[in-house]
């Protein structure tokens, strides 16, 4: 056994506690203050300030690229969403984003859908199969 060593058998909590309070024993007592003023006050600031307060260096969220996610299919995440707020009256910048995101979805769709058209068009209904998708 180590006799140097204060607790040979305390655990990783004692050890932690046992740091700090080594630590707080070498700060000066002057340095230490608490604001009397503070505790017990409320914060009366509304919550969005205090949101925007935490958030000063948070970058500004973008729709779109919150909306669009790689799903493909009946089940994308815009498809989702959008079956969600069809039930909602409520038109705001977030709803107006998504539909024109959906409008640039649905042309880029028929437009893909128009190209394998002209491709088996041109390479016949055989080749077309082996056709490079895009």
């Amino acid at each position: 056994m180590d006799v140097m060593e204060v607790n040979p058998f305390e655990t990783v909590k004692e050890r932690q506690d046992n740091e700090v309070k080594s630590l707080l024993n070498k700060l000066q007592p002057e340095m230490i203050a608490l604001d009397p003023t503070f505790i017990g006050n409320l914060d009366a600031r509304s919550e969005a300030q205090r949101a925007a307060d935490r958030d000063l260096d948070a970058k500004p969220v973008d729709i779109e690229t919150q909306i669009r996610n790689k799903a493909r299919g009946k089940n994308s995440a815009l498809r989702r969403y959008l079956r969600k707020q069809r039930a909602k009256n409520v038109i705001d910048e977030k709803r107006l984003k998504v539909d024109e995101v959906w409008k640039e979805y649905v042309q880029q769709q028929q437009g893909s859908a128009d190209k394998k058209k002209e491709k088996e068009v041109e390479l016949g209904p055989a080749l077309s199969r082996f056709a490079k998708r895009e």
